[in-house]
């Protein structure tokens, strides 16, 4: 099973080529999830079987 990883908005997408083939990377603005606050963002990153979530603030 592949890791699931949120990268939130303020993460460079570029990024999203950083991370090994075997995990599945999305970002906030893929998902339709940019301006969303964090406690919503986790919410929803959790209810979509999201890993973990990478942020830079």
């Amino acid at each position: 099973m592949a890791m699931r990883l949120l990268l939130d908005e303020s993460v460079p997408q570029r990024l999203t080529a950083s991370f090994p083939e075997s995990f599945e990377v999305c970002t906030d603005p893929q998902m339709g999830w940019t301006s969303t606050g964090n406690g919503k963002l986790l919410n929803l990153a959790a209810h979509r079987d999201f890993d973990a979530m990478i942020t830079v603030d």
